[in-house]
């Protein structure tokens, strides 16, 4: 007779969406040595759904397989759900559409709702899987920022251990129970996960290598050490060691921002900062970053915080105190 091996979670939820039936295939529920496994509960998820704080994007699933060997899925229909895996190490594959992808350590993929996809350890070397089954109308723009075809990404070092980090903590607060609290603090630590895979990932910064990225990482640290020079564009440049069009594309694409407008609104942030909680005066702030014209530093502050100077000091001045 045939048979086919699923995952607790696929066999929870096959009898959701069958009913029960037992007039299926022959099925093997696998089981791997010390997986953590949460399954919201439908009520809980309609009331996430509810509730504005979490409402644009929550769990509904998470957990965590370590060398899951035999670990195979199939969803004909898709589900609910979009689900991301996150391979920690060893291997796999993902089939969404026509397209298999082979998935390696230290790589991500999204699959969108509703859409038929297949995905499977590896024989030979099992991936070791964090995962999250999630929805809300947010959840479709993080898939959206993978290609369409072929939605993997790449994870640093560092990344990934504040991810695992991030998914122990959740696992912590779930075991726990299932109180409204700590779903909410579950499903806003996820979106903490998100972040970190999609803006605080160097792997993953669409067509920037890694040391690239380094390099306007470095890049930046100098403006922050020399805030109270002057720079023209070339000068940056030459210290990344990069010709101007170069540096110029990779800082804007790393960061949104040309190199020179990113320096000014640094200086800027800091103006901000001694403009409320010291009692420095306008000129003694714009001297202590670098303009010697008062006026024309006034000019850059309000072009940046739509605000004088003295306008944002008379409304904030140790506001935060």
């Amino acid at each position: 007779m045939d048979y086919i091996i699923i995952s607790i979670l696929d066999f929870v939820c096959f009898l959701c969406y069958t009913g029960g039936m037992t007039k299926i295939p022959d099925i093997i529920v696998r089981s791997f040595a010390n997986e953590k496994l949460f399954v919201i509960p439908p009520s809980l998820r309609n009331k996430l759904a509810k509730l504005p704080i979490v409402s644009p994007m929550y769990i509904t699933d998470k957990g965590y397989y370590p060398e899951a060997f035999g670990h195979y899925s199939n969803r004909p229909c898709g589900c609910d759900e979009y689900i991301i895996n996150i391979c920690v190490s060893g291997k796999g594959w993902f089939e969404l559409g026509n397209n298999e992808t082979q998935v390696r350590e230290g790589q991500f993929f999204i699959l969108p709702a509703n859409r038929p996809h297949r995905y499977a350890s590896d024989t030979e070397s099992p991936w070791t899987l964090y995962w999250t089954h999630f929805k809300g109308v947010n959840a479709q723009h993080y898939f959206q920022q993978l290609p369409d075809r072929n939605p993997l990404a790449n994870i640093d070092g560092q990344t990934m251990e504040t991810v695992t980090q991030l998914y122990e903590h959740c696992f912590g607060c779930l075991e726990t129970g299932f109180s409204i609290r700590n779903l909410i603090h579950a499903s806003t630590t996820f979106n903490q996960i998100l972040s970190y895979l999609f803006f605080h990932n160097p792997s993953y910064v669409q067509g920037i290598s890694i040391p690239q990225f380094r390099v306007i990482e470095g890049s930046i640290n100098y403006m922050r050490l020399n805030i109270v020079q002057q720079f023209e564009l070339h000068q940056f440049a030459d210290q990344a060691n990069m010709s101007i069009a170069h540096y110029s594309r990779v800082f804007k694409a790393q960061t949104g921002s040309s190199p020179i407008n990113y320096f000014i609104k640094l200086k800027i942030q800091i103006a901000c900062r001694l403009l409320t909680t010291t009692d420095k005066s306008i000129r003694q702030v714009a001297l202590a970053l670098g303009y010697e014209d008062q006026f024309y530093f006034s000019r850059i502050f309000r072009k940046v915080m739509s605000v004088s100077p003295s306008q944002y000091q008379q409304k904030n001045q140790y506001a935060e105190q």
